[in-house]
């Protein structure tokens, strides 16, 4: 028998790029209909928590904590992270339902507990836990967030400490719920091609994309709102100068006061009031604009 492996695979990752970063990550975690899904998992399993509770969360946190620092006036640049994810692969023949996933993830939700020195039902409201079943890559997705209740940053969940305890519960943790030895395993497939762009990458890519073509959009909206309040400012102008021209100053300023451009809302109040005066006054009855 060949020699077996040293560690599941474990990949720890930074979720960068602030909330929009990981309201990215997060939706693609549980998007099942996602391009680097379809046709390559089979089913997505959750386990713990939605992973958009978790980045609102987060989110929320972080504008709280840089607020406080605002107040005080300490400086320095904001937390452009704001979770930790950590992806525990295994071989394509070792495949947990979900009862088995699920105390696989409750064992590493206790030993990550130990390193951060926390309550581990007080960590486990602040973590993301799921399950993709893919036909050759089985793994589970852990996301743990970077502030605590207190706001304060989970500075250990980075360190290589946290890594090196993760790797070893997923190790024992397979062996006592799967019966399965890391050390007696030997994989089928050797020397596979890696990916050339992280799915992680191709997610916040387009959820940027999305919010670019957004602000476009709006852009363009208020560009042509804007324009319009020129051509009317421009046309107002005309007239005002012309009326300048041949009433008397109290004359002209009482006409100015009645063509001043006034916001769109304002104007639409205006017209709605006179036309509903010239309505029931054509009837002949007491009307009082509102």
């Amino acid at each position: 028998m060949g020699r077996g492996i040293k560690n599941w695979i474990v990949v720890p990752k930074s979720i960068n790029k602030g909330g929009a970063g990981m309201t990215a990550y997060a939706k693609y975690l549980e998007d099942a209909n996602h391009a680097n899904h379809k046709n390559k998992t089979e089913s997505i399993t959750p386990i713990l928590n939605r992973s958009l509770t978790l980045a609102h969360k987060m989110r929320m946190r972080a504008e709280e904590r840089q607020e406080k620092i605002d107040r005080a006036a300490k400086g320095g640049r904001p937390i452009t992270s704001f979770a930790h994810s950590f992806v525990v692969s295994l071989p394509e023949s070792i495949r947990p339902d979900k009862e088995q996933w699920t105390r696989i993830a409750l064992d590493m939700v206790r030993a990550m507990a130990v390193v951060l020195d926390e309550d581990p039902r007080e960590l486990a409201t602040d973590m993301f836990i799921n399950a993709h079943e893919n036909k050759s890559n089985p793994h589970m997705n852990i996301l743990v967030g970077k502030f605590d209740k207190d706001g304060n940053i989970r500075k250990k969940v980075t360190q290589k400490r946290i890594l090196s305890t993760i790797k070893k519960t997923a190790n024992s943790s397979v062996y006592k719920v799967m019966g399965v030895d890391h050390s007696e395993y030997v994989p089928l497939r050797r020397n596979l091609p890696k990916m050339k762009k992280s799915e992680y990458e191709l997610a916040v890519a387009e959820e940027r994309a999305e919010a670019a073509e957004a602000k476009a959009r709006k852009l363009e909206s208020a560009v042509n709102e804007l324009t319009e309040e020129v051509v009317n400012a421009e046309s107002t102008l005309e007239t005002m100068t012309a009326i300048i021209d041949e009433y008397s100053p109290a004359q002209a300023a009482a006409i100015a006061e009645i063509m001043r451009p006034r916001p769109r809302s304002k104007r639409e109040e205006e017209l709605k009031a006179e036309t509903g005066y010239e309505i029931e006054r054509d009837k002949g009855s007491d009307y009082t604009p509102r």
